[in-house]
C-alpha cells in the first residue's frame, strides 16, 4: 500500500464486534487490525470513526444483562481478551491521531459516560491518550459534506427510542429493540451449536437457513421467540408477518418499505412451504420428493444470494432510501451507514452516493444451487462452514474544498 497522505484522511470502520471470546466470539482479525492501524497511524493526523457495534454487549457473558453497570463489568473482559487491538488503539493515539466512537445497536451502551469512561480507562491502561478519544452521539456531521452513522436507527427492527431508553430508570435497565431480543433468545442460544447462524444476514433468512439445517431447533428455538406456537405454526408465521407488515407501514408516506417486507417475507414463507412439502432432505428417497428437494433447495440459496441485493440495491428499499432522505434533509453529498454488514458504494442520484462499511466479522458464503447438499452437509456438520471475510473500511480524504470519500479492503 502506497497511499500518499493527503492533508486530512477519516478512516470509518464499523460492525467490529469485540467479544470476550467465548463461543459467541466473532472477531478474529485482531493481528490485520492492528497492521490496519499501525500502517495509517504512522502518518498522524489521522481520524478513526467507530461507527458502532465496536463491542458486542448482546454476545459478552454473562449473557442478558442488559444494564449500564451490566456493560461497564464486561469491558475489561472485552479489552483483555482483544488487548492487542486495543493496544493498538493506544498506539494510533500515541501517533497524533484521534478516535471518534459512535453507538450501534449492539453497543448502545455508549450513550452512557460511565461506560465510555471504562472503555476509556481500559485504552488509557493500555496506552492510549485519553484527550485523543471522543464519543458522539448518533451522528458525526462535522465533516463537511459528509453524514455519517451506524444505520440502526433506520432499520425498523433495531431502531431505538433515544427518548426512552430505560425499561427500569432505577436499575438502568436498558430497553432493547426486537432485533437486539432476537439476539439474546435466538442466535445467543443456536450459535454455540451452529456458529454460522449470526453470519446471514438479516435476521429472517438466518431463520430460513436454521429451518433447513435443523427443523426441530426451528421449532424450540425460532418460533417461541417470534411469539408462536408449533401447533399450526406456518399459518400462524403468515398471520404474524401480515401484523407486522402492518405494525410496520403504519404512518408511512408510500407503500415501498412495505412492498419490500412483504416481498421478502412472501419469499421465505414460500421457500419454506417448498421444503414443508418435501419432507426431511434426508429422506428424499422417490423421485418426486427428490425433485421436491432440488427445487426446495434451489429456492433457498436463490434467496439467500438475492437477500443483500434485495436489502440495498431497489430505488425504494430501507437503507437507500434512508442514505437519500438523509442526503435531502442535510445537504450531504456521500452518507455512510455500517450495521448491514454489506459493504458497498451505490448511487443515490444527483451526484451523491450511500457507501456502507461493512464489517471485520465473517459472512456466510452462499454456494451455487448445483453445490448445495455439500453445503447444507457442512452446515449440518456443527464444525466447519464456508464463510467470506474481506475487512472493510471508508477511506475519506479531504484536500481543501475536496473530499473523496472510497470503499476500501483490508487483506487479512
Amino acid at each position: 500500500m502506497t497511499d500518499t497522505a493527503p492533508k486530512n484522511l477519516i478512516l470509518v470502520v464499523s460492525d467490529l464486534h469485540l467479544g470476550d471470546g467465548d463461543v459467541l466470539e466473532d472477531f478474529t482479525c485482531d493481528d490485520a487490525f492492528v497492521r490496519f492501524l499501525r500502517h495509517y497511524g504512522r502518518r498522524g493526523n489521522v481520524r478513526l470513526i467507530l461507527n458502532g457495534d465496536t463491542i458486542d454487549f448482546l454476545q459478552t457473558q454473562p449473557l442478558g444483562t442488559l444494564t449500564v453497570q451490566g456493560a461497564i463489568d464486561k469491558i475489561p473482559r472485552v479489552c483483555a481478551h482483544h488487548s492487542a487491538t486495543i493496544g493498538a488503539l493506544g498506539e494510533f493515539s500515541r501517533a497524533g491521531n484521534r478516535i471518534t466512537v459512535v453507538e450501534g445497536n449492539h453497543d448502545i451502551e455508549f450513550l452512557f459516560p460511565a461506560v465510555q469512561e471504562q472503555f476509556r480507562r481500559s485504552y488509557v491502561e493500555a496506552g492510549g491518550e485519553a484527550e485523543r478519544m471522543e464519543f458522539v452521539r448518533l451522528e458525526v456531521k462535522d465533516i463537511p459534506g459528509v453524514h455519517i452513522e451506524h444505520g440502526h436507527q433506520v432499520d425498523s427492527l433495531n431502531s431505538f427510542d433515544y427518548d426512552a431508553l430505560f425499561l427500569n430508570a432505577q436499575t438502568q435497565t436498558l430497553r432493547h429493540p426486537w432485533g437486539s431480543r432476537f439476539v439474546l433468545r435466538v442466535f445467543n442460544n443456536v450459535e454455540p451449536q451452529y456458529s454460522f447462524i449470526d453470519k446471514i444476514r438479516g435476521e429472517f433468512t438466518a431463520l430460513l437457513v436454521l429451518y433447513t439445517v435443523d427443523r426441530g431447533m426451528f421449532l424450540t428455538m425460532a418460533i417461541p421467540a417470534l411469539g408462536l406456537t408449533a401447533e399450526s405454526w406456518l399459518d400462524r408465521l403468515r398471520v404474524a408477518s401480515l401484523s407486522a407488515i402492518s405494525r410496520f407501514s403504519k404512518g408511512r408516506e408510500d407503500d415501498r418499505d412495505l412492498s419490500a417486507w412483504a416481498a421478502d417475507w412472501s419469499d421465505i414463507l414460500d421457500t419454506i412451504e417448498t421444503a414443508e412439502q418435501m419432507g426431511d432432505f434426508a429422506e428424499a428417497g422417490d423421485h418426486a420428493k427428490g425433485k421436491r428437494m432440488d427445487a426446495g433447495l434451489r429456492r433457498l440459496i436463490l434467496h439467500l444470494q438475492n437477500s443483500a441485493e434485495k436489502k440495498l440495491l431497489g430505488d425504494g428499499l430501507s437503507d437507500v432510501k434512508a442514505a437519500r432522505e438523509i442526503a435531502d434533509r442535510t445537504g450531504a453529498d456521500t452518507v455512510i451507514f455500517g450495521h448491514t454488514h454489506f459493504a458497498g458504494n451505490w448511487d443515490i442520484g444527483g451526484g451523491r452516493s450511500y457507501l456502507n462499511s461493512g464489517t471485520w466479522t465473517p459472512l456466510l458464503r452462499i454456494p451455487e444451487p448445483e453445490t448445495g447438499e455439500a453445503w447444507l452437509a457442512q452446515l449440518r456438520s456443527r464444525q466447519h462452514y464456508p464463510v467470506s471475510n474481506r475487512p472493510s473500511y471508508v477511506k475519506i480524504e479531504r484536500d481543501g474544498e475536496t473530499t473523496r470519500c472510497s470503499l476500501q479492503f483490508w487483506e487479512l
